[in-house]
Parts: structure tokens; C-alpha cells; sequence
């Protein structure tokens, strides 16, 4: 039986964090848009933090002050909406088309720790929660910043960070 790591109510295998190498690097990113596809649930404290980034976001998003909310609210949770093309409504394109996270990107412009400014759920890619606070390995999304590895993986030093201030 796989030993179980818990962090906060969270659990993921041992394996599966040692098994892979993951280090956030936006450099990594150019042209890509691996996380930008999912659906985020987020908190009411997660949708706080972001309305007071909003000003800041404009220049990255203008497509944000024409929005009515950057939210989609459902009986049961609050998701990030999607642009026409299927995209987080924070992803953004720089002159060279190259994809990227505007709250990642305004964290790292505020000398903030991005992690602090996305959604935990962003936060925590390339684990996805399953129904039972169970993260597993997203092993099917194709990243440049991410491989598998038989041997001890490289994790970003804040993600495991974060992992451990789940407890």
C-alpha cells in the first residue's frame, strides 16, 4: 500500500510527489497554456483577493473591465470564468503570443510569492483535488515544467511550501 502524505485535509502518495520533478517557472510557459484549461473552483476569500487585484490586472486583462465578473457563481461554488477560446479569463498573451498567468505574472511584478496571489487550486497544479481531498498527479496534461521520474523528483520549493502549510 503506497504511504499516504497528508497536508491539512488534503492526502497525496508519497510516490506521486517524489515521482515527478516540477519547478513553477514562468519562463517554461512561453506558449503554453497547460493550467489555463481547467475549471477553478475558488473561496469567497480567493474571489475577495482577486476583485482587489482587478485595477491592477487591467493592463495584463482589458477584457476584465468589460466584464461584469470575472466569476461564474453556481448554487454550490464559485468557478474563474473562461474566455471565448476556452482559456482561464486570466490568461494572457504577450507581443510574442506567448501564453501566461496574470496573477501569477502581478505577483511576481509585486515581488509577492504567486502562490499567495492564485487560487489554492491554481496554486496547487499539477496535483488535482478529487471529490475526497485526494491530490493526485495531473499525468495527463502535457507541460514543459513538468516530467516524471522514477528517482526523487525536484519539486518547487513553494509548492512544497504550500503543501506543508496546509497542515
Amino acid at each position: 500500500m503506497a504511504e499516504l502524505l497528508k497536508f491539512g485535509a488534503f492526502t497525496l502518495t508519497a510516490e506521486e510527489l517524489q515521482g515527478c520533478s516540477y519547478r513553477c517557472d514562468p519562463a517554461l510557459c512561453r506558449g503554453r497554456v497547460c493550467c489555463a484549461i481547467f475549471d477553478i473552483a475558488i473561496t469567497l476569500e480567493e474571489r475577495t483577493r482577486i476583485y482587489n487585484l482587478l485595477e491592477e490586472l487591467y493592463p495584463l486583462c482589458p477584457w476584465l473591465k468589460t466584464e461584469s465578473s470575472p466569476f461564474q457563481i453556481t448554487p454550490c461554488e464559485i468557478f474563474i470564468k473562461k474566455r471565448e477560446n476556452g482559456l482561464c479569463i486570466f490568461n494572457w498573451e504577450d507581443a510574442d503570443g506567448s501564453a501566461w498567468c496574470a496573477l501569477h505574472t502581478l505577483a511576481l511584478q509585486r515581488g509577492e510569492n504567486p502562490f499567495k496571489v492564485k487560487p489554492l487550486n491554481c496554486s496547487l497544479w499539477p496535483f488535482l483535488r478529487d471529490g475526497n481531498n485526494q491530490l493526485e498527479l495531473d499525468r495527463e496534461t502535457e507541460a514543459p515544467c513538468l516530467s516524471y521520474t522514477h528517482a526523487a523528483g525536484k519539486q518547487d520549493p513553494e509548492l512544497l511550501n504550500l503543501l506543508q502549510s496546509l497542515e
